[in-house]
């Protein structure tokens, strides 16, 4: 069972919650089957105490005399016990994700006090309601379905009927409604438009009364509202500019009464605008762009459960360097390195601090990091290899840089199937017009002319920025 469903899933968790979830299937109450829990435990504690004997441990021989000492070896039985070991092991992630969700315990109580004919049981619901309340409006922003439904239970528990309507608290639940409804919305349209899917809004029940009411109505002038209202107007009105800043300035303020996930979206899709400016060759951006995600790292809005996507390391590293910020780049790839998921640590460290010795133009190390690592993933791939190629030319190293360009082309006629032929494009003239550079002789302008003109109407050129400057240290 080396390479199981089960003991796979068990290597993702952290050794912390490994602990937790042993503690779980001890209970009883949790885990009635013994064999379930023997399973698990013996799992945790072989991933857990790192022995050298793991390998004989995970043999299925080995696992069932530990389960059913007495029984003979039972293949189909052992393979039913794992996979109830998995429900096992989504009870606990519900039950520990319910510990973390003061909303969804809240309404749970309140749901089933409801359900029960007995007032002492409804009023220890509605006091712990009143205990939690603090902590229940704490993060309004996040907006939860069960904020209407809890409201909704103590307006029943309450027996509001026998009140005035003005203490009954009616408006509060319609508007919690009305702002869970409106967001919700929102928030799917800009999931929707930001995959750049040719949608026609109005074929969205209410949207552009949506849209109205947002705009005429100061009720709905909340940051739960307004964030996503502005994600919208940035990705539907890019060139006004305007919207952006109004997205900046409403996340920055109140990114705290956001759960983290949350927040992380909010703070991708804005800094996703700015990359967008960028991209379309607006420079102002970079610098914009680069204290955005340096106010990410600072409030936590770019960490994740306490990781950091390869996406958004590799491109505060590009912003960083185009900036000339090599100091701090350095900084953030040592200090935040170890955020990286660990399946991907190894290449992205690797990759980026190549790209920072390339711009520091120290060659000689860019060479050493590039030659130990084959990148998996074709990005890093082709980047490495561009890389490479352009530090081979800068070492005078032409043989090993006549191979490159070689396998090079090779790679990308193996690759055609899972690379955009835009992208094939761009590498590819590459490949071409770094032969070409390396046939002109310095001071060459007739020739060097003809090639800067060759590059400028090819319809894409990878690192195209430094096959200019070696034409310009030509001339």
């Amino acid at each position: 069972m080396h390479n199981s469903k089960l003991l796979r899933v068990l290597r993702q968790f952290t050794k912390s919650e490994r602990k937790s979830l042993q503690s779980f299937v001890q209970s009883v109450y949790h885990c009635h089957n013994k064999k379930i829990s023997t399973l698990l435990i013996h799992f945790i504690e072989t991933i857990d105490n790192d022995t050298n004997n793991d390998d004989l441990k995970f043999e299925r021989s080995f696992i069932w005399a530990q389960i059913s000492p007495k029984e003979s070896f039972n293949y189909d039985y052992l393979r039913k016990i794992a996979s109830d070991s998995i429900k096992i092991i989504e009870e606990f992630m519900i039950i520990e994700q319910l510990k973390k969700d003061v909303n969804v315990k809240t309404h749970l109580l309140l749901e089933n006090s409801k359900n029960r004919d007995s007032s002492l049981l409804q009023e220890i619901a509605i006091d712990r309601y009143e205990q939690n309340k603090s902590l229940f409006f704490s993060r309004r922003n996040s907006v939860n379905i069960y904020n209407t439904q809890i409201l909704k239970n103590l307006f029943i528990l309450k027996d509001f009927d026998k009140v005035r309507y003005q203490e009954s608290g009616i408006d509060q639940i319609i508007f919690e409604l009305d702002k869970f409804y409106i967001t919700e919305k929102l928030k799917l349209l800009c999931d929707l438009l930001s995959r750049n899917w040719d949608l026609d809004i109005t074929n969205f029940t209410l949207f552009n009364n949506i849209l109205d009411l947002i705009a005429n109505n100061s009720s709905y002038n909340v940051p739960s509202i307004l964030v996503y209202y502005y994600i919208y107007l940035t990705i539907s009105y890019p060139e006004e500019v305007d919207h952006y800043y109004k997205l900046k300035d409403t996340l920055l303020k109140h990114y705290h009464e956001f759960d983290s996930y949350e927040a992380k979206s909010i703070f991708d899709a804005t800094v996703s605008y700015g990359i967008g400016r960028i991209n379309s060759g607006d420079t102002t951006f970079l610098r914009e762009t680069f204290e955005l995600y340096q106010q990410g790292l600072v409030n936590g809005m770019l960490v994740y459960n306490n990781k950091i996507d390869s996406y958004n390391f590799k491109i505060i590293v590009v912003i960083g360097l185009r900036l000339a910020e090599y100091t701090w780049i350095e900084y953030f790839i040592e200090s935040y390195k170890d955020m990286i998921p660990d399946e991907e640590r190894e290449n992205t460290v690797s990759y980026n601090l190549s790209t920072l010795y390339f711009y520091k133009k120290d060659f000689n190390k860019v060479l050493s990091l590039l030659q130990q690592i084959e990148y998996e993933d074709l990005t890093y791939n082709l980047g490495a290899k561009s890389m490479l190629l352009a530090t081979y030319y800068e070492l005078d190293e032409f043989e090993p840089l006549h191979s490159l360009l070689d396998s090079f082309k090779v790679f990308l006629n193996r690759k055609k199937a899972k690379i955009p032929s835009s992208t094939i494009t761009n590498y590819q003239n590459l490949i071409k017009f770094t032969r070409r550079l390396l046939s002109v002789n310095a001071g060459d302008e007739t020739s060097l002319n003809k090639l800067e003109a060759d590059i400028n109407k090819s319809e894409g050129v990878a690192s195209i920025k430094w096959l200019r400057e070696k034409i310009d240290q030509l001339r």
